[in-house]
């Protein structure tokens, strides 16, 4: 099933072959750079939202660029420079962190073939007086901004109808999660399919997901009894530090990854205006928060996500990977992993710049894991 998944789409726009059918009937697609960006309103205009998630290979191109910020960054503007995202109609940013937030200027000024929309979301908006006020402006500006590029209206009916779609999607990948909790779904297998509902149109990988979900219901599986991760941290380009958990003897049973449960765990309100509850659910009524999101409430409503999902899946300890020069992710982590400690819940950190080198994290990660393991007696 990992190989079925892994077929339905790419990375790399280009080669995305989800987006190049998309784009055969006539329709038009935009990048986007965070989860925060809410991709129901994109598929209310007609656009497809595919998320932008850099890669691993050497930079050339954009080598002598934004030096000093994370891969992600860098590995973006290089698929840009080199044609990699042609296959876009625009690309939507935010203010999701120092980079992205100076970077924008950045790639206006170097790659002019793109429509841009910049959704502005203030840091400390989440619990902010007035936040959902002004997040209605901004969602407001955001929806003429995306009428404006597909040519098409945003209704009511056109966002509850996206909404629907989206809470389905999210629906699955929860199911999914459960699965992996069973043991009956591996950790790759799941992340396999958190990354390809970031890729395709809903409606497809709705299908997509639910043949996993009834092919991995009759699967008979032994129970998996060794140790059991949760995962956290920063973008992940790519998925190879969940087989390397696999390959160690253990499993990641449990994340709060944007690629992962972050962006998908809690769904939009249907009981409201949809128009509102897009706005509620993004902004003051946001259950999980990026931990460029600071504000006095963040890093202990991670705590709390993070705890949650672990008793929820029985997950043993938490490893973090942080992307290199990431100073979201560094700067949340001390105070994470501080409360977790507290929590007698073992912790590793693991960092990454280009790709998780497999040689040189793999006698850490057997290390942590032996330690589980004698934590727990076996």
């Amino acid at each position: 099933m990992t190989t079925k998944v892994k077929k339905a789409y790419s990375l790399v726009p280009s080669q995305n072959q989800s987006l190049l059918d998309w784009k055969k009937q006539g329709k038009k697609a935009i990048g986007v750079f965070c989860h925060n960006i809410p991709r129901e309103m994109i598929y209310a205009a007609g656009l497809l939202p595919i998320r932008l998630l850099g890669n691993t290979e050497p930079l050339q191109k954009a080598a002598d660029r934004f030096r000093y910020c994370c891969y992600y960054s860098r590995s973006t503007f290089e698929m840009a420079l080199r044609g990699d995202l042609d296959a876009l109609d625009g690309l939507c940013m935010i203010d999701m962190c120092d980079t992205q937030r100076y970077g924008f200027g950045f790639w206006q000024k170097y790659l002019t073939k793109f429509p841009y929309i910049y959704f502005f979301i203030p840091i400390l908006y989440t619990r902010a007086t007035g936040a959902l006020q002004f997040y209605m402006v901004e969602l407001d500006y955001f929806k003429r901004s995306l009428e404006e590029l597909s040519g098409n209206e945003i209704t009511n009916q056109s966002l509850a109808e996206a909404i629907e779609l989206y809470n389905k999607n999210r629906a699955l990948l929860k199911e999914i999660y459960d699965l992996r909790g069973k043991g009956v779904l591996s950790g790759l297998e799941v992340a396999e399919a958190a990354l390809s509902s970031t890729q395709m149109p809903p409606e497809k990988n709705n299908r997509l997901l639910s043949s996993l979900v009834e092919e991995a219901k009759n699967r008979n599986n032994p129970p998996f009894n060794g140790p059991r991760l949760h995962l956290s941290g920063s973008l992940m380009p790519n998925l190879d530090f969940f087989k390397l958990v696999e390959d160690c003897g253990g499993m990641v049973v449990s994340d709060d990854l944007c690629i992962g449960s972050r962006y998908f765990w809690e769904p939009i309100y249907t009981s409201l205006d949809p128009y509102e509850a897009i706005a509620t659910c993004y902004s003051v009524d946001q259950k999980i928060m990026c931990p460029s999101m600071q504000n006095p409430e963040s890093s202990e409503i991670r705590v709390a996500f993070i705890t949650e999902l672990m008793r929820r899946y029985n997950a043993d300890a938490v490893c973090f990977v942080n992307q290199m020069y990431c100073g979201s992710h560094f700067m949340d982590y001390p105070y994470v992993s501080n409360a977790l400690k507290e929590k007698e819940i073992p912790t590793l950190l693991i960092e990454m710049e280009q790709e998780v080198a497999p040689a040189a994290v793999k006698t850490r990660v057997e290390a942590f894991l032996e330690m589980l393991k004698e934590e727990k007696g076996e």
